[in-house]
């Protein structure tokens, strides 16, 4: 649990640094829930960018995806303002 929550809390610290270099896929404003394709797109490119960042291949990168794809609406949930 605690390496979840440090992981957590890393992928958001890691949040503001990737954002400068990469246009991500744009926050649905009108999003009702993180099931829809819009939010699902959103979180996916930002999970491969920290993917990429880190350096993670293989296995690796498939449970750190799988981690952060899980965790994505917890950072940064469907109602939250920009």
């Amino acid at each position: 649990m605690l390496r979840h929550t440090i992981t957590a809390i890393g992928l958001a610290a890691s949040c503001g640094s990737a954002a400068a270099s990469v246009e991500y896929p744009a926050w649905p404003a009108d999003a009702k829930d993180d099931k829809d394709s819009r939010v699902v797109a959103f979180y996916q490119a930002r999970c491969t960018d920290w993917a990429n960042d880190n350096g993670h291949q293989g296995e690796a990168r498939q449970q750190y995806m799988a981690f952060c794809m899980q965790q994505m609406p917890v950072l940064r949930p469907v109602g939250l303002e920009d």
